[in-house]
Protein backbone atom coordinates (compact mmCIF):
# COMPACT_ATOMS: atom_id res chain seq x y z
CA UNK A 1 0.00 0.00 0.00
CA UNK A 2 3.18 2.31 1.03
CA UNK A 3 4.39 1.47 -2.00
CA UNK A 4 1.47 2.41 -4.27
CA UNK A 5 1.34 5.78 -2.69
CA UNK A 6 4.71 6.33 -3.23
CA UNK A 7 4.82 5.29 -7.05
CA UNK A 8 1.62 7.41 -7.38
CA UNK A 9 3.06 10.46 -5.60
CA UNK A 10 6.20 10.12 -7.89
CA UNK A 11 4.37 9.92 -10.75
CA UNK A 12 2.45 12.80 -10.13
CA UNK A 13 5.23 15.59 -9.67
CA UNK A 14 6.92 14.08 -12.96
CA UNK A 15 8.14 17.08 -14.54
CA UNK A 16 6.40 14.89 -17.87
CA UNK A 17 3.46 14.03 -17.20
CA UNK A 18 0.68 16.14 -18.66
CA UNK A 19 -0.86 16.39 -15.60
CA UNK A 20 1.72 18.16 -13.36
CA UNK A 21 1.63 22.03 -12.74
CA UNK A 22 3.22 24.44 -15.39
CA UNK A 23 4.60 27.97 -15.43
CA UNK A 24 5.10 30.70 -17.95
CA UNK A 25 5.42 33.99 -18.22
CA UNK A 26 3.20 37.05 -19.61
CA UNK A 27 4.41 40.34 -20.34
CA UNK A 28 1.90 43.19 -20.02
CA UNK A 29 2.44 47.01 -20.82
CA UNK A 30 0.40 47.38 -17.57
CA UNK A 31 -0.66 45.40 -15.59
CA UNK A 32 -3.82 47.11 -13.02
CA UNK A 33 -3.97 45.66 -9.61
CA UNK A 34 -2.18 42.06 -10.29
CA UNK A 35 -0.58 40.70 -7.29
CA UNK A 36 0.52 37.27 -6.53
CA UNK A 37 -2.38 35.19 -5.49
CA UNK A 38 -4.50 36.78 -8.65
CA UNK A 39 -6.69 34.28 -10.25
CA UNK A 40 -5.95 32.91 -13.98
CA UNK A 41 -9.33 31.88 -15.91
CA UNK A 42 -10.11 30.53 -18.81
CA UNK A 43 -13.83 31.02 -20.20
CA UNK A 44 -14.38 32.03 -17.17
CA UNK A 45 -12.86 29.30 -15.41
CA UNK A 46 -10.31 29.20 -13.10
CA UNK A 47 -6.98 27.31 -14.44
CA UNK A 48 -4.41 28.87 -12.50
CA UNK A 49 -2.90 31.64 -10.22
CA UNK A 50 -0.50 34.56 -10.40
CA UNK A 51 2.56 33.29 -8.69
CA UNK A 52 5.07 36.45 -9.44
CA UNK A 53 4.87 40.38 -10.37
CA UNK A 54 7.93 41.64 -11.83
CA UNK A 55 7.52 45.92 -12.82
CA UNK A 56 10.47 46.81 -14.95
CA UNK A 57 10.57 50.19 -17.06
CA UNK A 58 9.26 48.93 -20.34
CA UNK A 59 6.65 46.23 -19.38
CA UNK A 60 5.51 43.93 -16.21
CA UNK A 61 6.15 40.44 -16.51
CA UNK A 62 3.66 37.91 -14.73
CA UNK A 63 4.62 34.61 -13.46
CA UNK A 64 1.57 32.27 -13.90
CA UNK A 65 1.28 28.83 -12.67
CA UNK A 66 -1.65 26.39 -14.41
CA UNK A 67 -2.86 24.16 -11.94
CA UNK A 68 -2.59 20.88 -14.51
CA UNK A 69 -0.94 19.97 -17.70
CA UNK A 70 -3.91 18.64 -18.85
CA UNK A 71 -5.31 21.97 -19.41
CA UNK A 72 -3.12 23.53 -22.42
CA UNK A 73 -3.64 27.45 -23.12
CA UNK A 74 -4.02 27.44 -27.13
CA UNK A 75 -0.77 29.92 -28.02
CA UNK A 76 -3.17 31.55 -30.59
CA UNK A 77 -5.09 32.63 -27.31
CA UNK A 78 -5.91 36.22 -26.74
CA UNK A 79 -4.51 37.09 -22.69
CA UNK A 80 -5.90 39.67 -20.79
CA UNK A 81 -5.55 41.77 -17.31
CA UNK A 82 -9.00 42.98 -16.60
CA UNK A 83 -10.78 45.09 -13.41
CA UNK A 84 -14.03 46.30 -13.52
CA UNK A 85 -15.67 48.02 -10.71
CA UNK A 86 -14.76 50.70 -8.75
CA UNK A 87 -13.06 48.29 -6.06
CA UNK A 88 -12.53 45.16 -8.47
CA UNK A 89 -9.93 42.98 -8.20
CA UNK A 90 -7.94 42.16 -11.14
CA UNK A 91 -8.38 38.75 -13.16
CA UNK A 92 -6.42 37.83 -16.07
CA UNK A 93 -8.62 36.71 -18.51
CA UNK A 94 -7.36 33.37 -21.63
CA UNK A 95 -9.91 33.52 -24.56
CA UNK A 96 -8.88 30.67 -26.54
CA UNK A 97 -9.25 31.21 -30.72
CA UNK A 98 -12.70 30.03 -32.22
CA UNK A 99 -12.60 26.73 -32.47
CA UNK A 100 -9.91 25.92 -29.33
CA UNK A 101 -6.74 26.57 -31.44
CA UNK A 102 -4.39 23.46 -30.32
CA UNK A 103 -5.29 21.62 -33.97
CA UNK A 104 -7.85 19.40 -35.61
CA UNK A 105 -9.66 17.56 -32.49
CA UNK A 106 -7.62 18.47 -30.00
CA UNK A 107 -9.99 21.34 -28.80
CA UNK A 108 -11.74 21.11 -25.29
CA UNK A 109 -10.23 18.16 -24.47
CA UNK A 110 -9.04 16.12 -27.26
CA UNK A 111 -9.38 11.70 -27.34
CA UNK A 112 -7.41 8.99 -28.64
CA UNK A 113 -4.74 9.73 -31.17
CA UNK A 114 -5.83 13.41 -31.51
CA UNK A 115 -4.74 13.57 -27.72
CA UNK A 116 -1.64 11.57 -28.00
CA UNK A 117 -0.61 13.56 -30.79
CA UNK A 118 -0.68 16.81 -29.04
CA UNK A 119 2.39 17.85 -26.97
CA UNK A 120 1.47 18.80 -23.73
CA UNK A 121 2.85 22.14 -21.85
CA UNK A 122 6.00 20.43 -19.89
CA UNK A 123 6.58 17.74 -23.46
CA UNK A 124 10.08 18.49 -24.74
CA UNK A 125 7.92 18.57 -27.75
CA UNK A 126 6.11 21.44 -26.95
CA UNK A 127 7.62 24.53 -28.23
CA UNK A 128 8.73 22.39 -31.65
CA UNK A 129 4.96 21.25 -32.14
CA UNK A 130 3.95 25.05 -31.57
CA UNK A 131 0.29 24.78 -30.67
CA UNK A 132 0.14 25.31 -26.92
CA UNK A 133 2.05 27.79 -24.25
CA UNK A 134 4.98 25.47 -23.05
CA UNK A 135 6.14 25.32 -19.33
CA UNK A 136 8.64 28.34 -18.89
CA UNK A 137 7.40 30.50 -22.23
CA UNK A 138 6.89 33.68 -22.06
CA UNK A 139 3.73 35.47 -24.26
CA UNK A 140 2.29 38.50 -24.77
CA UNK A 141 -0.80 39.79 -22.68
CA UNK A 142 -2.91 43.00 -23.23
CA UNK A 143 -4.76 45.53 -21.23
CA UNK A 144 -7.92 44.76 -20.79
CA UNK A 145 -10.71 46.44 -19.24
CA UNK A 146 -10.02 48.17 -15.62
CA UNK A 147 -11.71 51.44 -14.66
CA UNK A 148 -8.00 53.27 -14.91
CA UNK A 149 -8.13 52.45 -18.76
CA UNK A 150 -12.10 53.63 -18.95
CA UNK A 151 -11.19 56.48 -17.37
CA UNK A 152 -8.06 57.83 -19.31
CA UNK A 153 -9.49 56.73 -22.25
CA UNK A 154 -12.92 59.07 -21.46
CA UNK A 155 -10.92 62.03 -20.27
CA UNK A 156 -8.53 61.72 -23.86
CA UNK A 157 -11.66 61.97 -25.84
CA UNK A 158 -13.51 64.68 -24.09
CA UNK A 159 -10.01 66.51 -23.86
CA UNK A 160 -9.84 66.42 -27.40
CA UNK A 161 -13.60 67.12 -28.07
CA UNK A 162 -13.61 70.06 -26.05
CA UNK A 163 -12.71 73.61 -27.35
CA UNK A 164 -10.59 76.49 -26.40
CA UNK A 165 -12.34 79.43 -24.99
CA UNK A 166 -10.53 82.78 -24.55
CA UNK A 167 -12.26 85.24 -22.57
Amino acid sequence: MLSAAFLNWVGAVSPLRRVAPYQFTIVFSEAHKVGEGTPVRMKGVEVGIVKTVRARPDAVAVGVEVFSGRQVVPLASRIDVNALGLMADAVIDITPPEGGGVGAGAAGGASGAAAAALAGPRDPRCAAEGRVVCDGARVAGHQGANMNFMMRMWLEHNDRARTKVEW
